[in-house]
């Protein structure tokens, strides 16, 4: 979970959707977590995802860790099976239509389970084409007219502590993790406001946005 900062209008599956301004939710302000948090629901959902928030749970232990509860991990088990039923071979498996976390917990193809050795070589070409996607918008956006002194100024923005010691030194359980995570989104976007501040671009938006996990 996080803030990011874009040109790019954020895709329709990898963010909050439209608010009533119109506008991405994405890129207005979080919302609150502070009730979720006092009440340590802050496990999202896995079937309803990240966006869903009166589905937030404190499940993080058992056979159905990650959903809040069993009708709702019995009911992504079985969108997922209808989904890998459609894959013709680990070797050319889609990637956008299956969920990576069944896929490799429970997925196979044709009575076959995780097959690393024909997935390997579709996951080296993914990262391969998504490094080559990041490098080429760099590049463009560095080479327009003006870039180097953005990009002077947004490395003067004073830089957030790399590290935060832990309550006592205590190690986090995940319910910890979560809190600390969601309440430090608000602070995020903040950062993000003066980054944007500090770009001097009008068009230069910050958006927000959460990501599922579920716990091994």
């Amino acid at each position: 979970m996080g803030c990011s900062g874009s040109r790019v209008e954020p895709h329709k599956d990898s963010g909050p959707q439209p608010g009533e301004s119109g506008k991405s939710r994405g890129q207005e302000p979080p919302p609150s977590f502070a009730e979720l948090i006092a009440a340590g629901k802050v496990g999202p959902d896995q079937l309803e995802g990240p966006y869903k928030f009166a589905s937030y749970h404190a499940n993080i232990t058992g056979r159905h860790r990650g959903f809040k509860d069993k009708e709702s991990f019995d009911e992504w088990i079985a969108t997922n099976e209808a989904i890998m039923a459609k894959q013709k071979s680990w070797a050319t498996i889609d990637f956008e239509a299956v969920d990576p976390v069944y896929m490799f917990n429970y997925g196979t193809i044709k009575g076959e389970g995780l097959q690393m050795s024909k997935l390997r070589k579709v996951v080296i070409k993914a990262q391969k084409a998504m490094k080559k996607a990041y490098e080429n918008a760099y590049i463009k956006a560095y080479r327009k007219q003006g870039a180097a002194e953005v990009y002077q100024r947004i490395a003067a923005v004073p830089q957030k502590l790399d590290w935060v010691h832990q309550p006592d030194g205590e190690q986090l359980d995940l319910i910890r993790l979560y809190k600390g995570a969601l309440g430090a989104l608000g602070e995020l976007w903040e950062y993000g406001q003066q980054v944007v501040v500090a770009s001097g671009e009008a068009d230069v938006k910050v958006s927000w946005s959460l990501k599922k996990a579920r716990p091994r």
